[in-house]
């Protein structure tokens, strides 16, 4: 803006993003208001950072303003309810959100070894994952304040192939509490070998899979030596496959 002397000039400064407003309510599984739930809303947009932690109102209601455009994650907690996590993609429709009763989930895991300890377990519900825990020496594992429904369990560890089962959490006389039968681990095989090139140097960046229709997502990467480590697999004969960005594949 170029000014005279004693000149008054109006400017109007334009924003880059619109600024969004998210409402919505919490209801409880018999559709009735949760009053004091506390939400905290993180922007998943690298270009427009943000975080803001409200709480609802007696009824329920909540208002957040001066947001950043869509898509948001969303942390809605309640003392006495199972907390609840969300997407939010669209801010055209007011949120309604259902806290479930809290309750837990109790197991173990074994292997033909015994007690099988460090196992991780992924909790799933609707496809997502809500917690994740490891088993501990004597293979138990436990989660605590999750809702009310039926879930998936994958269990893996670094010595065991993975494997998958289900969990119902159900509300009877007022209590939430499921324990899940023993659950079997097969322990699994590792190989390790070299990856090289044409001229037998090192494929640095090489990439090594279960053939022949590898799962490239549990691929196992070379060292900078052009060794790997792959595992755990299954026991018995394997094709493995390797590829390479700019020396090709093999097997």
């Amino acid at each position: 803006v170029e000014l005279q002397d004693v000149e008054r000039q109006a400017v109007t400064l334009r924003l880059s993003a619109t600024l969004h407003t998210l409402r919505g309510r919490n209801f409880d599984m018999d559709e009735l208001p949760v009053a004091g739930a506390t939400l905290r809303l993180e922007s998943m947009s690298a270009r427009f950072p943000h975080h803001r932690v409200v709480v609802a109102a007696d009824d329920g209601a909540f208002e957040i303003t001066g947001l950043p455009p869509p898509p948001y994650r969303i942390v809605v907690s309640h003392e006495e309810l199972a907390d609840e996590e969300l997407d939010v993609t669209s801010t055209e429709d007011e949120l309604a959100v259902v806290l479930l009763p809290a309750g837990t989930l109790r197991g173990s895991v074994v292997d033909d070894l015994g007690p099988a300890a460090d196992v991780e377990v992924v909790l799933f519900r609707d496809g997502r994952p809500r917690q994740q825990a490891y088993s501990d020496a004597e293979g138990r594992f436990v989660f605590e304040r999750i809702g009310v429904g039926d879930y998936t369990l994958q269990l893996r560890s670094v010595a065991h192939l993975q494997t998958e089962t289900t969990a119902s959490l159900e509300l009877r006389r007022g209590e939430v509490i499921a324990y899940l039968d023993e659950v079997t681990l097969v322990r699994g095989a590792h190989v390790t070998g070299l990856v090289v090139d044409m001229v037998g140097e090192a494929a640095i960046g090489a990439e090594v899979a279960v053939g022949p229709t590898p799962d490239w997502a549990t691929a196992a990467r070379v060292d900078d030596q052009g060794a790997f480590v792959l595992g755990p697999v299954p026991a018995g004969d394997l094709m493995l496959m390797a590829r390479h960005p700019a020396a090709g594949t093999g097997s």
